[in-house]
Formats: structure tokens, C-alpha cells, sequence
């Protein structure tokens, strides 16, 4: 269900959330498919851990390719 969401390769686990508490969330784009962060140590959260429903996932991966195009185009502009 969340394979949208899933980076390819897969995630290294010292770039995983370790925090035991359920901390706030961020979407940032980071150069990967999931784009859910945790808000006190700035890694990577599984979806898995937040399972989120299906559209909410739907949502996430459609603001993670949108803002990837924009990003990707300011990588490229270069100097004006």
C-alpha cells in the first residue's frame, strides 16, 4: 500500500527515525520518494508507522512529484 512512498534503494537504517515518542511530521523533499519526516531528528519516518490511509498516501507521493519537478527545475536553471 505504500509503495509510493518507498525510496529505491531502500532507506539506510542510520537515516531512519529512531525516536521512541511520536513526534510532529514534515514533508521534505530530499531527493527520494518518501518525503515524511520527523520534526525532532530530521530522518526519514516509514509510512508504515504512521499508516496512513490510502488517499492520504495518494496525496503525499503527488506533492512529493509536483514539488520534485520544481526543485529539479531550479536545480538545472542555473545563473540568469
Amino acid at each position: 500500500m505504500y509503495e509510493k512512498l518507498k525510496p529505491e534503494p531502500p532507506t539506510p537504517p542510520d537515516e531512519i527515525c529512531p525516536c521512541d515518542r511520536q513526534y510532529p511530521i514534515v514533508l521534505c523533499y530530499a531527493l527520494t520518494n518518501n518525503p515524511i519526516r520527523c520534526i525532532e531528528c530530521d530522518r526519514e519516518l516509514p509510512p508504515e508507522r504512521l499508516q496512513p490511509i490510502p488517499e492520504m498516501v495518494e496525496v503525499i507521493a503527488t506533492w512529493r512529484r509536483f514539488y520534485s519537478c520544481f526543485y529539479v527545475l531550479w536545480l538545472d536553471s542555473g545563473e540568469f
